[in-house]
């Protein structure tokens, strides 16, 4: 097993002074990502772990966050993953189901649902949230709904040499509320292709991001940076094994 130093690695600061969007015209070998050890601000660090069995799928992981929670993960005969559910043990009590997430695919394995629910007072796991995509060109759609809440959201994802460049988020069909602009560095993206992220659309760049800015249209955001940067650490082989966000987030990665 091959465990990353992480205290006495160097920094590797990434300029983003250009919108050059580079894609890696080689991919690192096949990793897992084994532990994320979260350091947030002004607040106790955490670290969370995760299980694989025999043939390399992701099976459980462990937030130490919430000390009491555990999830668990299963997967459809095409090894595309199917349900990731959250369970909740308290002392000398059998563990208690408190949300999912389902997720369905197109033909192509594109994702085309996810529905995440949640534990109500009447101890009922019912759906929250679904988001609904749609593949357009170069764009992909995504629109949220609530059978809880009447207000629906729309965010566009445009795509560019295998990343991100912009997003935009609209509160109806037409009624555009702020837009984002991407970076990125020329590493391999340590999200790309994992369980853990598979319904976060930036799983699927070829790149990690290193910059966005906004243009709000709602003079509602009020964001602690803009533009944020993000700032990586990597080991040999490019993975980011410590990723600092200016907002003063920063985790480390361990992997297998």
């Amino acid at each position: 097993m091959k465990i990353i130093s992480l205290l006495f690695a160097s920094f590797i600061l990434i300029s983003c002074t250009d919108n050059t969007v580079t894609v890696l015209e080689e991919s690192v070998d096949e990793f897992k990502i084994k532990a994320i050890n979260y350091i947030p601000n002004g607040d106790e660090d955490y670290e969370n772990n995760f299980e694989y069995d025999n043939s390399g799928k992701l099976i459980h992981s462990k937030d130490h966050h919430y000390s009491t929670r555990f999830k668990l993960y299963e997967y459809y005969g095409n090894d595309k993953l199917k349900l990731v559910s959250t369970y909740s043990t308290l002392e000398n009590e059998e563990p208690k189901l408190i949300g999912k997430d389902s997720i369905s695919y197109n033909e192509d394995s594109s994702i085309s649902t996810v529905v995440t629910s949640w534990r109500n007072d009447n101890e009922e796991v019912l759906p929250d949230l679904i988001y609904t995509y749609e593949y357009k060109d170069d764009v992909l759609i995504i629109k949220q709904e609530s059978p809880n809440r009447p207000q629906e959201y729309l965010t566009k994802y445009f795509w560019e040499a295998g990343n991100i460049t912009k997003t935009q988020r609209f509160s109806s069909e037409d009624k555009l509320d702020i837009e984002f602009f991407y970076n990125y560095d020329e590493k391999y993206n340590f999200k790309k292709d994992s369980p853990l992220f598979v319904t976060d659309p930036f799983s699927l760049t070829q790149n990690n991001v290193t910059r966005y800015n906004a243009k709000d249209y709602t003079g509602l955001y009020d964001p602690v940076c803009n533009p944020c940067r993000t700032f990586y650490n990597y080991n040999s082989e490019g993975l980011p094994v410590e990723v600092n966000h200016e907002w003063n987030k920063i985790f480390k990665i361990l992997y297998q």
